[in-house]
């Protein structure tokens, strides 16, 4: 005779817990509703301006003019509202993660490897097809950064 046994119930019982288990895991995972996950912005020629406080004696303002076709914001919906790096810092290296979007309001946040760290700026704002505005807000090396970076569609892009 066995030293133990299990009764039908008990069986039963013991079983469930396993089987709820394994019908969990096999289930398909379907994510929570969600709106898109890139910005829609319209293609064309945008000028695009932003500031950067780096302390109450550091501000730096600049603007430019860029030509975004359907082509280039496929491949990176993101690049409108990326800061140009500062003079003399074209070779940083920033990656743009964690991007959320409601309706007309974006999340989202950038590692920018620099020379002493990397440096993660927290940034939302609004967007519409044809204008935006976010802002960004980073500690490094003790010093709270904040940028605007904010674009506005001139028209088409000049052949």
């Amino acid at each position: 005779m066995f030293a133990f046994s299990f009764s039908k119930p008990r069986l039963q019982a013991s079983l469930a817990i396993p089987t709820l288990l394994f019908l969990m895991a096999a289930a398909p995972v379907t994510p929570p509703p969600t709106t898109q996950m890139v910005p829609h912005l319209m293609a064309g020629q945008w000028q695009v301006s932003q500031s950067m406080n780096m302390g109450p004696d550091a501000d730096q303002i600049q603007t430019r003019t860029a030509c975004y076709s359907d082509a280039n914001l496929q491949t990176d919906a993101m690049a409108p509202f990326k800061p140009e790096p500062p003079p003399g810092r074209e070779a940083v290296k920033c990656q743009t993660q964690n991007v959320v979007i409601e309706g007309d309001w974006i999340r989202f946040e950038t590692r920018c490897a620099m020379p002493f760290g990397t440096m993660v700026t927290s940034w939302q704002g609004n967007f519409a097809d044809e204008d935006f505005m976010v802002v960004g807000r980073a500690q490094f090396l003790r010093r709270i950064i904040e940028t605007k970076v904010s674009g506005k569609r001139l028209g088409a892009c000049p052949k």
